[in-house]
């Protein structure tokens, strides 16, 4: 069984997501997470509540829709796997130092963002899709809806006119340079669908004179330039609005049209205004009831494919979209889906269609099977879980849920620290006691092993890389899976243990100087144990005051390890040599007599 800790608040596609994951045998722990009124990104708080849960029960991982730099933080300083899948867009959270924490797994459904992130070194992040509940879709019993919710087009959505979204009225104190420049990049970016390039256009002088009406106020944790914040909040978000009052206008001249959009006051001559539907109970009856389904994108979604579109092919409508490149990566244009590339291409598409229905429903039907067949929210989490566990990964959560329920069954009683507790007070020794212990110990014995193979294997395939984030898994992966009965019981782990602490010094002395942690050289446990035991074996002999004729010969072993100085002193004292400076000092010697001082 998988832990999941469940950052619950108001958002999208929660409950199918939620369904999913117990489908794939996780256990569900929710947690209330307030966007609205907490800070997201500093929040010592916050952050010291959620740690307290993550150090009260182990969990896999923690979940959340959108991603929280505050989370981030919390499950980085847990050593807990945190993952989001973000579906809005802008979304200034992402733009945060915690982006990076090692333990983070962010999705993203817009793949020109994922490459933007990937190109500023970025690697905690993943391409993902949105996806539709098509399963649930299927059981909506739609023949008593089809006369209320009908129609010829349908759009569902908001048209950016509501006073909290208009931004630009923030920079309406720009002066008359500024609002020609503004006007005529915003023209050109209008005519051209597949590039974004607002935010390149916006050089230092513009700049200037809109920091001076409005200008940008950002945390510690934030790194977005204010163009960036200027082009996909102001300008996108403007832009969109216009476009989409000028195709529902166009659009109703001659059609029936219909909205669906939070304003319910908006009024578009011959476009009939219903105002906003519930996501779950009747969006779908939109899409099922509608011949043409429009999908006019938000323009600060620069190529991904928006969750409306995949709503609308998961319910089996028909899709008529702007261009968004990432759809090419999926569908097939004219066969699954339809997308127009200006104005008068959208209203030539719509004549058409409306015209031909067949060949409408034909590729409604076709967008809804390629829906079904791959882009479920089942397909989405698990791709989530073959992402972030590693081959063998779950198998090992398996066996400690055996252990567990084994120990429950009994009576929680740990054979190990009972056997250690009678051996530190023999006087309390009862022969029918240690029978019992022993019984036990029989029971779980088999478990044990196979718990010890999977985890060699798996910290196995992860020190096999040779790399600091697969150091930096491995660390994360041992704080948090191997108790210290695991450490007591199997050696092998606790010499582990030693190297990690190596590891985590030389990393201090990577950044400093540039010199990579020497224990990337070595490929598995059974290479770190061998290492361990020879070089204590090593040390003892010069520890011991050896022959001039072995000198050479212990120096090159130790050296033929690259060992740094940290691993021999941690090696050192890990071992319990009594006499520590004085081993010391002859190492040093040792160094310089051969012509190999140590550094």
């Amino acid at each position: 069984m998988i832990e999941v800790l469940f950052l619950e608040w108001d958002s999208f596609g929660q409950e199918y997501i939620i369904a999913e994951l117990k489908r794939c045998n996780c256990n569900i722990t929710m947690y209330t997470w307030d966007t609205k009124e907490e800070n997201m990104r500093e929040n010592e708080r916050l952050r010291n509540a959620l740690e307290s849960s993550l150090k009260e029960k182990t969990y896999h991982f923690v979940f959340s829709l959108n991603f929280y730099p505050v989370a981030a933080n919390a499950c980085y300083n847990c050593g807990t796997k945190y993952v989001s899948w973000v579906y809005d867009s802008p979304f200034l959270l992402l733009y945060s130092k915690y982006l990076s924490c090692a333990t983070n797994y962010v999705f993203l459904f817009d793949y020109s963002l994922y490459k933007e992130f990937c190109d500023q070194g970025i690697k905690t992040v993943y391409y993902l899709p949105m996806a539709a509940p098509v399963e649930y879709y299927d059981s909506i019993d739609n023949r008593n809806d089809q006369e209320v919710y009908s129609s010829d087009i349908s759009f569902v959505g908001s048209t950016y006119q509501e006073d909290n979204q208009d931004f630009m009225k923030l920079l309406e104190g720009v002066d008359d340079y500024a609002k020609g420049y503004l006007q005529g990049i915003m023209n050109m970016q209008h005519e051209i669908q597949e590039v974004f390039f607002l935010e390149e256009l916006l050089d230092e002088i513009i700049l200037q004179k809109l920091r001076a009406v409005c200008p940008i106020k950002r945390g510690e944790d934030e790194w977005e330039t204010d163009a960036w914040i200027y082009a996909n909040y102001f300008f996108a978000r403007h832009m969109t609005g216009k476009e989409r009052m000028n195709a529902l206008k166009l659009l109703a001249q001659n059609h029936q049209m219909t909205l669906y959009t939070p304003d319910y006051t908006l009024h578009i001559p011959g476009v009939n205004n219903k105002g906003t539907v519930d996501y779950v109970k009747e969006m779908p009856l939109v899409f099922k009831n509608s011949k043409i389904n429009l999908n006019m994108t938000l323009r600060s979604i620069h190529t991904g494919i928006p969750l409306r579109a995949m709503d609308i092919m998961g319910c089996g409508g028909f899709l008529l979209t702007n261009y968004q490149e990432d759809f090419l990566n999926f569908f097939i244009p004219g066969e699954d889906y339809v997308y127009y590339t200006n104005e008068e291409d959208l209203l030539e598409k719509v004549a058409y269609y409306l015209e031909h229905e067949e060949e409408r429903e034909r590729i409604a039907w076709n967008g809804y099977n390629k829906v079904k067949k791959s882009h479920t929210y089942y397909h989405r989490i698990l791709t989530i879980l073959a992402i972030i566990f590693k081959e063998g990964e779950i198998e090992i959560f398996d066996t400690m849920q055996q252990l567990e329920d084994l120990r429950t069954k009994n009576g929680n009683i740990c054979w190990h620290q009972e056997l250690c507790r009678y051996t530190n007070n023999p006087d309390e020794v009862k022969a029918d006691t240690i029978d019992s212990l022993f019984f036990l110990m029989g029971q779980e014995k088999e478990l044990f092993f196979q718990l010890k193979e999977q985890l060699i294997n798996y910290i196995n395939q992860l020190l096999c890389q040779r790399s600091m984030e697969a150091w930096a898994e491995v660390i994360i992966w041992y704080n948090r899976n191997f108790s210290k009965e695991l450490r007591a019981v199997f050696w092998e782990f606790d010499y582990l243990y030693t190297f990690i602490n190596i590891y985590i010094k030389e990393l201090t002395q990577y950044f400093e100087s540039g010199k990579e942690p020497s224990v990337l050289q070595h490929s598995s446990i059974e290479d770190l144990c061998r290492l361990y035991l020879e070089t204590v074996f090593y040390l003892r002999r010069i520890e011991y005051g050896i022959g001039q004729e072995d000198e050479k010969w212990v120096i090159d072993n130790i050296q033929t390890e690259k060992l740094s100085v940290i691993a021999l002193m941690h090696i050192l004292h890990a071992a319990q040599i009594r006499d520590k400076e004085k081993l010391e000092e002859e190492i040093q010697k040792l160094g310089e007599r051969y012509g190999n001082k140590r550094k």
